[in-house]
């Protein structure tokens, strides 16, 4: 059988963030609807997320680390309040 720990066990991580980025794309596709290329929606996620007053950062170069290590860059489609993986950037 199948067990999962308690939502008690870790905390959510960028709760406020995640539920922001949640429902601006429900936002996007109530307005656009589907069908368009990524890009469309890629910017009009941006849009909707600084309106609401979350930086949003479209195809931000990142530095990969592995162990501490640099290990190659990453083009990331969406970066949402200074956020990847979980780590701040600089």
């Amino acid at each position: 059988m199948l067990e999962f720990g308690s939502s008690e066990d870790k905390p959510f991580l960028y709760k406020e963030t995640t539920e922001k980025i949640i429902g601006a794309a429900f936002e996007v596709h109530r307005q656009l609807g589907y069908g368009f290329l990524e890009r469309v929606y890629q910017r009009a996620l941006q849009v909707e997320l600084l309106r609401s007053g979350v930086s949003a950062e479209i195809e931000r170069r990142i530095q990969v680390q592995y162990k501490g290590v640099i290990v190659g860059d990453y083009d990331a489609d969406l970066i949402v309040d200074g956020v990847f993986s979980g780590e701040s950037y600089a």
